[in-house]
């Protein structure tokens, strides 16, 4: 397995620090801004689900194993979405 080239990475780690509620209409807090990142998570996998199954030529079990993947990644968007909703109800 081959580690992410320094400027994909450094791209990445810009989009995780701005990755904020701004825009979102969720509070600004560690909750909100939780679910930004979670977010930013589903969009990134759901990226490379797309390019897997409409511009890479592969097997099906790459798309079946990303599509999960997915699912994991919208579970945890999902979760963090709820925990901020939980969370502004305590204030």
């Amino acid at each position: 397995m081959g580690d992410l080239e320094p400027q994909l990475k450094a791209e990445l780690r810009k989009a995780w620090l701005g990755a904020t509620v701004e825009g979102m209409g969720l509070r600004d807090d560690a909750f909100g801004n939780a679910t930004a990142r979670a977010e930013l998570v589903y969009e990134v996998v759901r990226f490379f689900y797309d390019e897997a199954k409409f511009r890479t030529p592969g097997p099906a079990e790459e798309r079946e194993q990303l599509a999960k993947v997915g699912d994991a990644a919208r579970g945890y968007a999902d979760a963090m979405f709820a925990q901020t909703r939980s969370h502004s109800k305590d204030m």
